[in-house]
């Protein structure tokens, strides 16, 4: 069986990144090439610089490892469990 345990989630830091709209994207593997440039003109602090950075080889990890430790400064005080909800339709059912 499954241990589900509450954790110290990161948090972006609003000082530093500002709005939230421009710091988010979607996985890396459903965004274009068109759609990875915009995210990454967006803000220096978007995520896809993480998921999705330009280099290649060991410096990937490299560059991605100093900016999740530069972008997320703050931990949540507390541990917490996140509920979330989903639902899938399938096109069978319909």
């Amino acid at each position: 069986m499954a241990e589900i345990r509450p954790f110290r989630g990161l948090r972006y830091d609003a000082a530093r990144v500002g709005s939230l709209d421009r710091v988010v994207a979607p996985p890396y593997d459903v965004i274009s090439v068109a759609q990875q440039q915009a995210l990454h003109d967006a803000s220096p602090f978007n995520v896809v610089h993480l998921e999705y950075g330009r280099e290649t080889g060991p410096a990937r990890y490299a560059t991605a490892a100093r900016l999740l430790s530069d972008l997320f400064q703050q931990k949540a005080q507390k541990k917490v469990m996140h509920c979330r909800g989903q639902t899938v339709f399938s096109a069978k059912a319909r």
